[in-house]
């Protein structure tokens, strides 16, 4: 058994060595002499008759066995983006968004601002719930821790996660503004409602004044007469033209007498020219 081992071992190392060969060039298939297809990280020199692996240059990668002439060029993290993991020679850059900002679509093509609601904060790129013993009250920032009650003050009110603990001291100053505002808050009513009844009895008591519509309309009558008035002091110099037309016309036509109806003969008779005869009358014997 020992001397069949050891008639095997030339050919085990040099198997080993060829692979290692393979591995060394980025040859991942082969035909003959000639490689055909490159490893991860390599791309396929066909310049020479016979092709060759070579290492993609800096700034490029190649993920899976190819038998392409160029590698794919590295993602570049900038702006509002930063690096996650770096480039390699077989893996492409992962980037992510700047502290404050969120990925936006599926392979984070953009980032934007992102505000959690009260009582959560960004944590990565989702809004998580503020941890025990902090909290946050505003859309922007982190959980921020509770405060802690010296001595002698006491907490009074627990904290939350969108809530700060309050401390005696403050509680019992806010409790004693509560009291007095509410204290003024039921006086108040009183005071209006004796108010009012003391209002209804002087309008009942008072004497009626002038309706609206009454002032409206008596407004409306001087505002009709002194528009009437303007108007017939605008028209005067067109009135006194007029009237002196109307004389003129008048003045055109001649002066004929006026008989008296009692001198005019009521039978007319016809005048007799020079040289007729006057007829006889006929008189009935």
């Amino acid at each position: 058994m020992e001397t069949a081992f050891w008639s095997l071992m030339p050919g085990l190392l040099v198997l080993m060595s060829a692979g290692a060969a393979e591995l060394s060039n980025g040859c991942h298939t082969k035909s003959g002499n000639c490689c055909i297809l490159c490893n991860p990280g390599f791309l396929l020199n066909m310049m020479s008759e016979c092709g060759q692996c070579n290492r993609c240059p800096g700034g490029s990668f190649m993920e899976a066995p190819n038998s392409k002439s160029s590698c794919q060029r590295c993602k570049i993290c900038e702006n509002t983006f930063e690096y996650n993991r770096k480039c390699t020679p077989t893996s492409n850059a992962v980037c992510k968004c700047t502290k404050g900002r969120i990925c936006v679509g599926e392979n984070c093509e953009k980032c934007a601002i992102y505000e959690c609601p009260e009582g959560q904060e960004i944590t990565g790129q989702k809004c998580t719930d503020c941890p025990h013993g902090t909290f946050k009250s505003g859309g922007e920032g982190k959980c921020r821790p509770w405060t802690i009650c010296r001595k002698p003050a006491k907490v009074v009110l627990n904290g939350t996660r969108t809530s700060d603990v309050i401390c005696g001291d403050t509680m019992s100053r806010t409790t004693q503004r509560m009291s007095t505002a509410s204290s003024r808050v039921t006086q108040r009513p009183r005071v209006v409602q004796e108010d009012k009844k003391v209002n209804r009895q002087s309008v009942t008591n008072a004497e009626p004044g002038p309706s609206v519509n009454a002032v409206l309309i008596h407004v409306l009558i001087v505002g009709g007469a002194l528009i009437s008035i303007a108007i017939l002091l605008c028209s005067l110099p067109y009135l006194k033209k007029w009237m002196k037309k109307i004389k003129k016309e008048f003045k055109k036509f001649p002066n004929q007498p006026v008989k008296n109806p009692e001198q005019e003969d009521p039978f007319p008779y016809p005048v007799k020219e020079q040289g007729e005869e006057e007829e006889p009358i006929n008189r009935e014997p």
